[in-house]
């Protein structure tokens, strides 16, 4: 059944002008049946108010909508004309008359047995709407005066169980919830804003003249937020019809027990009490803490509900302290590495407050300055009840009218401002804000500090300098979150080190534009000490550092006349390697080239290179295949194409002052396929790989939002900036009207990298003015899309340019950038796959692209090696060595310790795969991910960052149990333990646990 045939609205056309709301009604009724018309709504003109000849007409049942779209309907000699609409209903509302109950009974809580919930919390009265076609139920609820409602979506609920409560005289539905429900207060008034209003244009059968509003758990001890379960009770009705449109239902009958769960209780919003029970944190409290962590751990990977805590904890030790004498212990409790730290987190939903971690994330100045502090430090996130992010109009709604109505702060508004202000409690620390990074701006976060005898909250602000000066709350505030940004430590530089360069600096109609912004210098010989501190070989041309508080292409080259059939053949050629990369070694290894370098990465080269074929061997097969499917997802939703003759460098300074405005100088270190190909014209080789290249070049910077950010520049050789030996960056001239970065989508020379190419069908024959990205005022303190037919160049496209850098300015000026409402697209291009909205087929370029690699990803596979089926053909004979059989048994001890916490890992991510925990890349994300790739970026971040932990100490396990001169002998035994049929597991092989010593392996192939 299609969404359009699932709801009770229609589209009316041809009307009179003169028509009414209530002339249309009666007409509708007395050729449909009295009560067959709920909601009608005439459109009229914006400005003028006057009506329109169409409108909407919401019907009381589908029975009556299907009758008056099979008769004809003639009014005042107009005959009208229904048909389906992809406009919603006019008022939301279950489709069907028994989908929509009254005077239910409603219990919150949590089961505390297999057939007892606890109840915090019941009311009375409750009506109940049930829209499978929408995939929610609403719960609307009166507390007092007041209604609110509870709007549970079906892909939250875990499971649905019909139950007979303890009296046998009703019927109860049990939700089982993975998220808490969205509450919504129902607001009404003189000056409300309603969509319902009744006048000769808008009717409705009942008073819908309010507005819902988002808001904060209103029960008064605070039962949803603390509640999992909901215990819909119907007195009187066996509603199985009703009970089978929910999802996950279980078709059994089970008998429940409801009882007072008061004990439980809390009417605190910010404070976390730990209800464990005592004989638990005794038995805990008794063992070291990694002993206590493995047991924790194993209990949260259950599958369901522990009951009996107590019996579960007992039996898991007796496991452990009978296993543990053959595994050695680890010296991983405490980190070694200072630029990682165990960062504590809490998401704040408007009911609930999710404690997570610790998990591993890269560390920042203030956190590795009071490092014996760390766990007092705490990342606090403000999300929805399933973890995305706050939309705007939950914190601050526009519901009044008039031209000068104030926006309403909502109950999530104060809420928030409360935890900011009063901070949060767990345990025995209360944890208050601190500061917030640019970065955390974005995604609704701020650091918190649990303050103790030595260190408060205030003292961490005061050491990170001084600040009373700046008057601007969001510069000031950005000065300060430039320590919090996350950065490697790598050597201590005194003020004695340090010289005070001037900026070099143009005035231009009146603007003030810095060529150097962003940028100094470095000796050459604190430049190499710097690269050996950072692991590295040879000093690179350009550090982005950070001392005392220094610091989308695609769419616009076919705006400026780029033909699509340009990146349509880019699109087929990657399409081509990506679909020869599962089964040829050449292919794979020109894919690996193409992508950045880590050690998982290196010994698949290395296995290639060896002569292992990628559609043979377990492990190289199983990471291919990730990394293909990761790729091909790219290509999908963010439409990244390689680009051969391309490049992202980092932006740099011409020193010498010889580039021109216009020019620029490249010196790249050449690929393997570059170095072997003949076609040299752009390239001026100065060694055996490096060369510099000549010629027109398009440079760009994301995001790239308005025609003018690209930029056509022309490379050129010098000798004198040859001498320098500047490799792999791109040098802007100090020369001109207005820096070339500034152009650029108003980049600067801090860090930021750039598009260069050289390809010429990549290069634009027009070129459009960039735009002004001078950024607005800051607010200074008195005290301490639908598709437009010019593409890009629209005037509407360009506006969002703007708004877009304003936006992006906001963390420093504290600006915000405004959409107008009637901006907000209605109906959204497939490419951008947003099935929650209409779409429609985008015949852009980038639906074209879209479209051909869906397309790609049906297409049939090539049989790759059964990785659940272990043979004598998959094991490699080559890998065994003399005396591997004596380090058998611990090799095993260790895969299975491996195993243990990698699945630990696994079911904290979520991640269903093993080859999803070593790229970081999910294939089923959470819905809190799909739609923020920056927080889903930090999210692969740690789970790759915890594989690394693990991995250094699996090769710690490795150098504890044998000595140098059996290190061959080891690893052919942890191979053996791994790829052995003898040794197969049914419920998980954990295929990367040999290549942890992967160098030692493939020594003994060579």
């Amino acid at each position: 059944m299609s969404v359009a045939s699932e709801k009770s609205t229609v589209a009316v056309s041809n009307l009179p002008q003169t028509i009414t709301v209530l002339d249309l009604r009666h007409f509708l009724e007395s050729q449909l049946g009295n009560d067959s018309i709920f909601a009608l709504e005439i459109f009229t003109e914006r400005k003028q108010w006057k009506p329109r000849s169409f409108g909407r007409i919401q019907f009381t049942t589908l029975e009556a909508k299907l009758k008056a779209m099979a008769v004809p309907l003639s009014f005042e000699s107009h005959t009208l004309r229904l048909s389906e609409t992809t406009y919603d209903d006019i008022v939301v509302r279950p489709v069907e008359p028994k989908h929509r109950l009254d005077n239910c009974v409603l219990h919150a809580g949590f089961f505390v047995r297999e057939c007892c919930m606890s109840v915090l919390e019941s009311w009375e009265g409750v009506r109940v709407w049930v829209m499978p076609e929408r995939q929610r139920v609403e719960f609307w609820v009166w507390q007092g005066s007041e209604c609110y409602r509870l709007e549970i979506m079906f892909h939250d609920v875990l499971e649905t169980v019909r139950c007979s409560l303890a009296d046998g005289d009703a019927d109860a539905l049990v939700l089982k919830l993975k998220y808490g429900p969205k509450i919504y207060q129902k607001i009404s008034g003189p000056d409300i804003d309603s969509k319902f209003s009744a006048d000769r244009y808008n009717f409705c059968q009942e008073d819908f003249d309010f507005r819902w509003v988002r808001t904060i758990d209103f029960s008064t001890i605070k039962s949803i937020g603390q509640s999992t379960s909901f215990c819909w009770q119907i007195e009187g009705l066996l509603a199985s019809d009703i009970f089978t449109s929910f999802p996950r239902y279980r078709e059994d009958v089970n008998d429940l027990i409801l009882e007072d769960g008061e004990e439980f209780s809390s009417t605190s919003e910010t404070e976390i009490s730990l209800g464990a029970g005592t004989d638990l944190i005794e038995i805990l409290s008794k063992k070291d803490v990694e002993t206590a962590l493995m047991v924790l751990q194993k209990m949260h990977k259950l599958s369901s509900t522990c009951y009996e805590p107590d019996s579960f904890v007992k039996t898991q030790l007796h496991v452990l302290e009978r296993n543990r004498k053959s595994v050695p212990p680890s010296s991983f409790n405490r980190l070694k590495d200072q630029n990682v730290m165990n960062c504590h987190r809490a998401l704040i939903t408007p009911s609930k407050i999710y404690c997570l971690g610790p998990e591993l994330e890269t560390s920042n100045y203030v956190v590795k300055h009071f490092a014996s502090y760390t766990s007092d430090f705490m990342r606090v996130t403000f999300v929805k009840e399933d973890w995305s992010k706050l939309p705007a109009n939950t914190i601050s709604a526009s519901i009044q009218r008039g031209v000068f109505a104030k926006p309403f702060r909502t109950g999530i508004y104060h809420h928030i401002l409360s935890v900011l202000r009063d901070g949060i409690v767990i345990g025995a620390k209360r944890f208050q804000f601190l500061d917030f990074s640019a970065s955390q701006l974005r995604s609704n976060s701020v650091w918190m500090f649990a303050s103790n005898d030595k260190v408060r909250a205030e003292d961490i602000r005061e050491w990170m300098g001084c600040f009373n000066k700046i008057r601007s709350v969001s510069k000031c505030a950005a000065r300060m979150g430039q320590l919090f940004s996350s950065s490697k430590q790598t050597l201590e530089v005194h003020g004695q080190d340090v010289e005070i360069i001037p900026d070099i600096k143009v005035i231009s109609d009146d603007i003030d534009y810095c060529f150097s912004d962003g940028i100094g210098k470095i000796s050459e010989s604190f430049g190499w000490v710097v690269a050996q501190k950072c692991g590295l070989n040879r000093t690179p041309s350009a550090f982005q550092i950070l001392y005392g508080g220094y610091k989308e292409i695609i769419t616009l080259l076919s705006t400026l006349g780029v033909k699509d059939e340009v990146f349509e053949a880019m699109q087929k050629e990657q399409l081509c390697l990506l679909g020869k990369m599962l089964t040829n070694r050449d292919a794979s290894l020109k894919v690996f080239e193409i992508l950045n370098g880590s050690d998982s990465r290196n010994i698949l080269v290395k296995m290639l290179l060896q002569g292992y074929e990628p559609n043979q061997e377990p492990y190289l097969s199983m990471m291919l295949q990730a990394h293909y499917d990761n790729l091909l997802s790219d290509l999908k939703s963010r439409c990244q194409i390689f680009v051969p003759k391309g490049w992202i460098l980092v932006g740099c300074l011409d020193e010498t002052g010889i580039l021109n405005y216009g020019q620029v100088y490249v010196r790249i270190t050449m690929s393997k396929a570059e170095l072997q190909s003949g076609d040299q014209s752009f390239f001026r080789k100065v060694d055996e790989t490096t060369c510099i290249i000549v010629g027109k070049v398009v440079v760009t910077k994301n995001p790239c939002l308005h025609p003018g950010d690209i930029r056509v520049l022309e490379a050129i050789y010098e000798v004198e900036l040859e001498e320098k030996g500047l490799v792999d960056c791109l040098i802007f001239p100090q020369n001109g009207q207005r820096p070339h970065p500034n152009e650029c989508s108003g980049g600067d020379l801090d860090g930021d990298l750039y598009f260069i190419s050289w390809d010429k069908d990549l290069i634009p024959h027009q070129t459009e003015a960039p735009m002004d990205y001078t950024g607005r005022r800051p607010r200074i303190m008195d005290h301490d899309v639908t598709l437009e037919p010019d593409n890009a160049l629209s005037k509407k496209c360009l506006e969002l340019a703007n708004l877009h850098s304003m936006a992006v300015d906001f963390a420093k000026t504290g600006a915000p950038a405004e959409m107008p409402r009637v901006w907000k697209p209605k109906e959204f291009p497939d490419f951008m796959e947003r099935v929650d909205k209409p779409m429609y087929t985008s015949n852009n370029v980038l639906g074209k692209l879209y479209r051909a690699t869906v397309e790609s990803t049906v297409q049939e596979r090539p049989n790759l090696v059964q990785l659940e089926k272990f043979s004598k053909e998959t094991y490699d004979n080559d890998l065994e060595v003399d005396g591997f059989e004596a380090f058998l048994e611990i090799a095993e001890k260790h895969k299975d310790q491996y195993i243990e916490k990698m699945t630990s890992l696994m079911k904290y991510y979520e991640a269903e795969t093993e080859d999803e925990m070593l790229t970081g890349n999910l294939r089923k994300r959470a819905a809190y991910l799909l739609r923020d790739n920056r927080r889903y970026g930090d999210f692969r971040d740690r789970i790759l960052l915890s594989m690394k932990r693990l991995q250094n100490e699996t090769k710690e396990w490795f150098e504890m149990s044998c000595k140098p001169h059996e290190h061959q002998q080891m690893a052919s035994a942890w191979y053996h333990v791994t790829y052995h049929p003898t040794y197969y597991r049914e419920d998980f092989n954990c295929l990367s646990f040999p290549w942890i010593e992967g160098d030692y392996l493939l020594t003994l192939k060579n």
